[in-house]
């Protein structure tokens, strides 16, 4: 648990202005523009208005996200340095904490940094519109918590893919496993719709498989399947990490 602490306190010191740096920028253009919509009502005689904070939750928050999981892309990329990654490497630090400091930092560290951000942001536009005499409207606490939960999967399932190829790639990840996750989509829906459209051309009619589809896609063991998948194959990614990491190490 020490050397597991240690580590992180590592990773903060050495990447901290990362995350800061870019969540300043997200929500600093977010509140920026929050000022000139203030400016242009003031300028257009109509300054009493009404502003929904909810813009702010649906996109600055899931654009900070997008960022997160660029910078996620690059979690591994000292191990490639060669006075850094021989430094790393011959830690006396079992690989297992090593990699789990870095998901630990990347997933819950920056997933966290993003919900303070938020929040800060919104108090601040709050009070400025209560000094300007704006109504600013707070989303729920229903909405907000069901937007963080439901993020934080999405987060979960693709920073296990950019965690995992952070890893193998040494250079340009982001770019890489991108092409990587959009190409794997492309051919299995082009090879999951032919099989599936050709099946059903010799089981059922054209009017039959119209209904059919739309069955299917609504059927309860698809969703089911779908569900499995989403939760489980991060798991599965960040233990491939692991291994591809020790391999590395070997190398190293």
């Amino acid at each position: 648990m020490t050397k597991l602490l240690n580590l992180l306190k590592i990773e903060i010191r050495i990447n901290y202005t990362k995350i800061i740096i870019a969540m300043s920028i997200t929500y600093g253009l977010w509140f920026l523009s929050f000022l000139l919509t203030l400016f242009g009502k003031y300028v257009s005689n109509s300054f009493v208005i009404n502003y929904s904070l909810s813009s702010l939750l649906y996109g600055s928050f899931k654009v900070a996200l997008f960022i997160n999981i660029i910078l996620t892309s690059v979690s591994f990329t000292e191990i490639y340095e060669k006075k850094w990654g021989i430094f790393y490497f011959t830690l006396p630090v079992n690989p297992v904490i090593k990699v789990l400091s870095k998901f630990i930092y990347t997933l819950f560290g920056y997933f966290i940094i993003n919900i303070l951000f938020l929040l800060t942001t919104t108090l601040l536009m709050y009070f400025v519109g209560l000094i300007l005499n704006v109504s600013v409207t707070l989303y729920s606490f229903n909405k907000f918590t069901k937007v963080i939960i439901d993020s934080f999967f999405l987060y979960l399932f693709f920073h296990s893919i950019y965690f995992l190829f952070s890893v193998i790639f040494e250079k340009d990840s982001f770019f890489k496993t991108t092409g990587i996750i959009l190409s794997v989509v492309l051919l299995i829906g082009i090879f999951a719709g032919l099989t599936l459209l050709t099946v059903l051309k010799i089981m059922l009619n054209d009017n039959l498989i119209i209904d059919y589809l739309n069955t299917l896609k609504n059927a309860k063991w698809v969703k089911g399947i779908l569900y499995f998948l989403y939760y489980s194959l991060p798991w599965v990614f960040y233990l491939i990490s692991y291994f591809e990491f020790k391999k590395k190490e070997i190398k190293g």
